[in-house]
């Protein structure tokens, strides 16, 4: 009696352990299906963000043609200068911006990068 009870036992063990690993692998199963359900939502997010960066690099490259267009109709406009250059640049970051632009369309038309280089040095002072 003492075999089959110690079989009964071992049983008993045995079908404790595989129900606590039907139970495992089935709760394995349900998060698998979480992650990928997770995974193709990141998906979609990354889809989406890449056809704005797309959007914004088109926009951006148009933005820079009127600039130029600006620029060149200015020159017409003028005889060959932009016109006002920016205020001198002291290094105010608020102000950076629109000293960059001014900058880029006044020596928009300038096919010496060393003239470029040179006139907006001399636009620095203070902290720039």
């Amino acid at each position: 009696m003492t075999a089959a009870v110690t079989k009964d036992a071992t049983i008993a063990d045995l079908t404790a352990r595989h129900l606590a690993s039907v139970n495992r692998v089935t709760e394995l199963r349900g998060r698998l299906d979480i992650a990928n359900s997770r995974i193709t939502e990141l998906e979609e997010e990354v889809q989406t963000a890449e056809i704005i960066v797309t959007n914004l690099r088109l926009e951006l490259g148009q933005q820079r043609i009127v600039a130029h267009v600006l620029a060149m109709a200015q020159d017409a406009g003028t005889g060959g200068s932009t016109g006002k250059g920016p205020k001198t640049f002291t290094g105010n970051f608020n102000d950076f911006r629109s000293f960059l632009l001014k900058l880029q369309l006044k020596t928009s038309s300038w096919t010496d990068e060393q003239t470029k280089l040179k006139y907006a040095v001399n636009l620095l002072s203070d902290k720039a």
